[in-house]
């Protein structure tokens, strides 16, 4: 044994070793060896008096990744015996450690190892180091003292990625720890003092809301807070405020006794334009956090702070640089995230968003006059970009003062300040976006003569591309063409920005083939890039002239066309792409210096976009302007193949498809296998793009707004795309988790972005392209600076949550065509189910599951269960533990069409159990959240914009219940009353939901699941009516129409499939159901939808259980009630039991000498007329063989038609025609 632990002593100093190969070496070795002879040598080495301190800290940090990583995996196995003795030679280390740095590191590893042995229900079993941290606070050595904080901090910090051993501490340990801590806080020592206010601080993320009552008494607050003083005095450490940030985050109202000195505190350092950046960005941070997690506290408690604070962040927007090239700039870079500028237009919106307008606006009202006023450009710039981040937050506040606040901004469109100009066309595109459409309505009329100003702005490209971005100039264009009924201010936008954007193609046109001035050659002798290219000596057509002859009134009708003449604006564009390929030329030599030079590059990717933005908007009217367009997109595609052109052709592949989504396959099928040719060309002949390469997000979106126009038609296609959206989809980013310690190495490393977890623990994720394939998990970087790339993380993960919408779309496009791809597909998406760095991979995750399921249907059902089996408990996992409502929503109905894909028994009952369980714990959330909301209701704090919020989370939970509601569905769809023994154990909390004193969003989704019952558990039913019978009818008279809509809905299949036991309640029902329909405002906006579902629930009880009703009474009544129109899926149900009455000969119905017929055929021309029922609908079409019989009687027909509005003789004209 002596001799392996001698052994192991050198493979300790050799992993020290500077020598890449002889570590690599020993780190094989160390890898090699068992996990407990591992924990026995490295705790010996730390017992070892005779080792280097440099081995012995190595040793520290390796054995805590083992407890981090391996704890499971030997601690069980280990006799009860043996797990005394680690335990105890782990605290033992901490005891006799005398190297201050040593010994941090053994005490991150016990408390590693506290943090393992307490189990899923938060119980600790480990009392001794409870024990043992008593004593160390109450030790007379302050190395023993701060030994304890560390260890309880560090537990804090863990928590965010497991168990906290804190919560536990404070659980058991109660206020004797606070008291022991309490004292240590005056303990003298600063270091020992501030590790003692961050246990305190961490008290309150431990114990929540009532911690600050708790321990109120305990805790030395005069103490805390000089402590903070010293540490930002000193500024040696910035750790408490940033515990302050972790508490503001996770329990704000442990600091209420304390705001008042913390928020006077922030400012103090805010206010400190001396205090490095850093600081004051972190105390900001602080309020703003606190802004979002307990707004109304802050408005109350610090009413003063808050106007003292938004002066100070404006001022801080100022604080940009004047670049020469800014405005002639073709690459656009992103301001550094950790600029004063950036840090306090975030912190602005922010606060706007959490404090609300009522707070903020006013102040910004105070503030933002004097800035615009302001002769340094700086304050211009600020203050509009201010009024642009402040838009979502103080939305209400600023719609009503939009006129005053646009004619300031547009008067900045004209400022002598190219980056003013550019922040006032920001600022007119963020309003377009927070307060459209009223905005475009109200506005365009001013806004789009100011941006085609701007457009003239030839020395700023920068700006210039910016005033026409499709989300100011091209939006604003086609939506005030939408809401304008003045013709003449069609024309007059169309023809100025023709115009405008015609002089700018043609200057930028020049300007690209023009050869940099620095070469002697003749401005048109160019060398071309294809032999095919047109002559470029042949001159430029006169731009102003198509625009005159696109704009003449005798060519000029909208009236078929509302988005005609926004697209005749793009036709001088397309006459200058189509004729003139010099944007690909080049100069001999190869120099293009004038096009970056001058920005031409920017303002051309811009109007392709806006191009593209415009073919989107108008769909299949772009199609007469198709034939124009394509050729020179596609010559772009074909050859703009250069690095700085990257960007440009992933624009126009962008551009080409979308044409291609709105003019229809039919137009687009021709050019569709040329331009598929093209792009798969840029994989098969260039290799693999690489990752940071612009193209590739653009290629794959093509290729699926493609496979949407051709259908099965791209499967031909699947064997060349499969990989390059594969290889997006996959891609995972390199996380890491460190130390404070071992963060000095790599805190300069630009390809990563780090983020404190809180004390000592710090989450780092790669920020360059260079996303792996190998499975994520938590390592320790290694010394050695990496490359540093210029796609962002983000970057990378929009690209692969692209990829994976991609994989959607082909999944859900060309179903059995997609067979073969289907379980590789599904080996990749159902892991990313908890794929937690972005929501919108989850998210396509959980939509792509029942499309693969559909597409695996072709394989047989035993591919299909093997596939289903490898998906559902995953699926169900990640229900369970999804945080984000957003995606919980879509992962529930994921499941619900999954099983309503299978059918019955796809579930197995374990599965069955584990879904009741996860939908009996989600309905006890929505009962305590509610519970929840009104508790807060009552608190000292609240307030009407409390209440707000207190709303929208309700409509999140409403949201969830309606999701529940889909899971029961698709189980009593598939499982029909086979469910019902699964569907006792949860119906209480139905029940419950119909209570009178539930809210009404509880009344519907619950009638709903009963509605289910009914329909789909047929007779079978009346086991529940003691449930259901009383809320559906007593909610046929509430206030809310989808609670009244559910309960007719209800009634209507308690009918149709409820059987003849029934039939006396349906009749009761019916006089309620005839008072909704009846009722003078029943065909309003709101209430139409139960109305007609009163209409067909009648139609319902009239057809299948009328034995306890007086039908001919009845009947009369009903016919005077149709159409209905509104309700495609009950509509069928109302026009079928017309067309078997009309085929019955039914007197009531037909009339004396059939003298109802015109009002019959008029009912059936409405129908069409409204589009309420599909055409090839089997009760559409007995409708139309009805009509048919009718035009018979050539003298019947004509004067049921004469009696006939224009609309109704259209509709009958096309329906009759189209059957011929």
């Amino acid at each position: 044994m002596a001799a392996n632990q001698e052994q192991f002593h050198l493979l300790l100093n050799t992993l020290l070793s500077t020598d890449n190969t002889i570590r690599s070496g020993a780190e094989d070795t160390y890898n090699n060896l068992p996990v407990g002879s591992k924990v026995t040598y490295l705790l010996a080495a730390l017992h070892n008096a005779t080792m280097s301190e440099e081995a012995k800290q190595m040793a520290a940090v390796l054995l805590r990744r083992v407890f981090s990583s391996e704890f499971l995996e030997f601690y069980p196995k280990l006799p009860p015996d043996d797990q005394k003795v680690l335990k105890e030679q782990v605290l033992l280390a901490v005891q006799q450690e005398q190297s201050e740095s040593i010994r941090k590191k053994v005490c991150d590893m016990a408390a590693e190892v506290a943090r393992n042995l307490i189990d899923d229900d938060g119980n600790n079993q480990w009392p001794e180091f409870l024990n043992f941290l008593f004593q160390c606070s109450n030790s007379p050595l302050p190395q023993m003292k701060e030994s304890a904080l560390r260890m309880f901090t560090v537990g804090k910090g863990r928590k965010k990625i497991g168990e906290s051993v804190t919560a536990t501490l404070v659980a058991v340990g109660g206020t004797v720890i606070v008291l022991a801590i309490g004292e240590i806080v005056t303990d003298g020592s600063l270091n020992i003092d501030f590790r003692a206010v961050q246990v305190v601080e961490r008290v309150g993320g431990a114990t929540c809301a009532s911690a600050e009552e708790r321990y109120k008494d305990q805790l030395n607050r005069e103490a805390q807070q000089t402590v903070v003083l010293e540490s930002v005095e000193k500024q040696d450490d910035d750790a408490l405020l940033k515990c302050l940030i972790d508490l503001s985050e996770t329990t704000p109202k442990f600091l209420r006794m304390q705001l008042d000195a913390i928020l006077e505190l922030c400012m103090k350092i805010v206010s400190n334009e001396d205090m490095p950046d850093s600081w004051r960005h972190l105390a900001l941070e602080v309020i703003v956090t606190m802004s979002e997690t307990a707004p109304a506290m802050l408005r109350k408690v610090g009413a003063k702070y808050i106007p003292l604070l938004v002066p100070i962040i404006l001022k801080m927007m100022t604080d940009i640089e004047d670049e020469p090239d800014w405005s002639i700039s073709d690459e656009i870079v992103d301001e550094d995230n950790d600029s004063n500028t950036v840090v306090a237009e975030s912190a602005l919106d922010r606060l706007a968003c959490g404090l609300g307008g009522k707070t903020i606006m006013p102040l910004i009202e105070q503030n933002i006059p004097s800035m615009l006023a302001n002769t340094d450009w700086k304050y211009r710039h600020a203050a509009l970009m201010a009024l642009s981040a402040v838009g979502e937050g103080c939305h209400k506040q600023m719609e009503t003062s939009l006129p005053q606040i646009m004619n300031g901004v547009l008067n900045f469109l004209g400022d002598p300040h190219p980056r003013v100009r550019y922040a006032s066309c920001n600022a007119i595109g963020q309003m377009s976006t927070d307060f459209a459409p009223v905005f475009e309505k109200k506005f365009h009329d001013r806004v789009v003569p100011g941006l085609l100003m701007v457009l003239d702005d030839n020395d700023n490209p920068r700006v210039q591309a910016h005033a026409g971005n499709p989300v100011s100039l091209g939006k604003v264009v086609v939506a005030s063409d939408l809401q304008s009924t003045s013709k003449s201010t069609i024309v007059r936008h169309t023809k100025e920005a023709a115009v405008a954007l015609g002089k700018i193609f043609k200057l930028k046109m020049k300007e690209a083939r023009e050869p940099s001035r620095t070469t002697k050659q003749k401005p048109n002798k160019f060398e071309l890039v294809d032999n095919n290219c047109l002559d470029l000596s042949s001159g430029l057509s006169d731009l102003e002239e198509v625009v005159r002859l696109l704009s003449e009134e005798r060519d000029f009708d909208t009236s078929d066309d509302p988005l005609l003449e926004d697209i005749k604006l793009l036709k001088c564009v397309c006459d200058e792409l189509q004729s003139n390929d010099y944007i690909l030329v080049k100069v001999p030599g190869g120099k293009r210096g004038k096009l970056v030079e001058k920005g031409t590059k920017l303002v051309l990717e811009q109007v392709v976009t806006t191009i593209a933005s415009v073919a989107d908007t108008s769909e299949e009217q772009f199609v007469a302007y198709y034939d124009r367009l394509m050729p020179c997109l596609k010559y772009i595609i074909s050859n703009a193949n250069t690095e700085d052109l990257k960007m440009l052709r992933g624009k126009a592949i962008e551009c080409v498809s979308l044409i291609g989504l709105a003019v229809g396959a039919e137009k687009f099928m021709r050019d569709a296998s040329e331009v598929m040719d093209m792009l798969l060309k840029t994989q098969t002949e260039g290799g693999d793009l690489p990752d940071d390469d612009p193209q590739t997000s653009y290629l794959i979106s093509a290729w699926a707004r493609i496979c949407k126009i051709l259908g099965k038609q791209f499967e031909q296609y699947l064997p060349l795309v499969m990989g390059p959206v594969m290889k997006a989809a996959s891609m995972k980013p390199e996380v890491a988790l460190l130390d404070n310690d071992d963060m000095q190495g790599v805190e300069g490393d630009l390809d990563w972005q780090f983020v404190s977890l809180g004390e000592q623990q710090n989450f780092g994720i790669k920020t360059s392209a260079a996303l792996y394939l190998g499975d994520s998990s938590y390592f320790l970087r290694s010394n050695g600076p990496l490359v540093a790339s210029a796609m962002t993380t983000a970057e990378c993960l929009e690209d692969k949550a692209s990829a994976c919408e991609m994989l959607v779309c082909y999944a859900r496009e060309l179903k059995d065509g997609f067979a073969d791809y289907a379980e590789t597909v599904v080996k990749l998406m159902v892991p990313m189910l908890k794929f937690y760095f972005h929501d919108g991979v989850r998210t396509a995750a959980a939509e792509s599951l029942p499309y693969l399921l559909d597409c695996g249907k072709i394989k047989g059902p035993e591919y299909l269960q093997g596939m289903w089996n490898y998906i559902y408990p995953e699926l169900l996992k990640a229900i369970d533990t999804e945080p984000e409502n957003e995606v919980l929503a879509e992962h529930m109905y994921s499941l619900a069409k999954c099983i309503e894909t299978l059918g019955n028994g796809c579930l197995t009952e374990a599965a069955m159990a584990e879904l009741l369980k996860i939908l009996n714990k989600l309905m006890l959330e929505h009962f305590n959240k509610a519970v929840a909301r009104q508790e807060k209701r009552k608190d000292e704090d609240y307030d009407e914009v409390v209440e707000e919020q207190l709303a929208n989370e309700d409509d999140e939970d409403v949201y969830i219940l309606s999701k529940i509601a889909d899971i029961i569905h698709s189980l009593f769809l598939s499982y029909k009353s086979d469910f019902f023994p699964y569907f006792d154990q949860i119906v209480n909390h139905f029940v419950k939901c119909l209570s009178p004193e539930m809210p009404w969003s509880d009344h519907q989704w619950a009638l709903c699941i009963f509605d289910d019952v009914i329909e789909y558990g047929g007779p079978n039913c009346v086991k529940y009516q003691q449930h259901f019978l009383g809320p559906l009818l007593s909610y046929l008279s509430d206030e809310k129409a989808e609670v009244r809509q559910a309960a007719v809905y209800g009634w209507g299949a308690l009918a149709q499939f409820g059987g003849e036991s029934f039939a006396a309640v349906c009749a009761e029902a019916v006089p309620r159901l005839v008072k909704i329909i009846t009722d003078p405002e029943s065909r309003t906006i709101e209430n139409i939808n139960p109305t007609e579902n009163a209409i067909s629930a009648i139609t319902k009880i009239l057809k299948y259980n009328s034995s306890r009703l007086n039908v001919q009474e009845l009947l009369p009544h009903w016919l005077s009630w149709l159409p209905v129109w509104e309700d495609m899926d009950e509509a069928p149900h109302v026009y079928g039991y017309l067309c078997d009455l009309i085929e019955a000969n039914h007197p009531l119905v037909l009339g004396n000498n059939h003298e109802n017929l015109p009002k019959l055929i008029a009912i059936i021309a409405e129908a069409f007329a409204r589009d309420a029922i599909n055409v090839d609908h089997t009760e559409a079409k007995r409708m139309i063989s009805l009509i048919r019989q009718v035009q018979g009687n050539e003298n019947m027909f004509q004067a049921c038609i004469g009696q006939l509005s224009v609309e109704q003789q259209q509709a009958l004209h096309e329906v009759l025609s189209g059957t011929n």
